[in-house]
């Protein structure tokens, strides 16, 4: 959790291939963060809660197919 919190030059990730889950509140706070990507071959199944809250920029993100659970709470 929090790996990336409150990383406030943070504009862009792209999620790597070995990646199945995105923790509680890993970019949270990320206020630059404008774009996710996920490679065609991503293996995240789970985003928890909070992954991307507070990012108030982000304004692109295209979710994988086998992502399973996304966590509001």
């Amino acid at each position: 959790p929090f790996a990336f919190s409150n990383c406030i030059k943070l504009e862009s990730v792209i999620i790597p291939n070995s990646l199945t889950v995105i923790d509680d509140e890993t970019f949270f706070g990320c206020a630059a963060l404008k774009s996710v990507q996920f490679s065609e071959k991503s293996l995240v199944e789970e985003i928890n809660a909070g992954a991307f809250a507070e990012c108030n920029n982000l304004v692109s993100i295209t979710l994988p197919p086998n992502v399973i659970l996304i966590d509001i709470h």
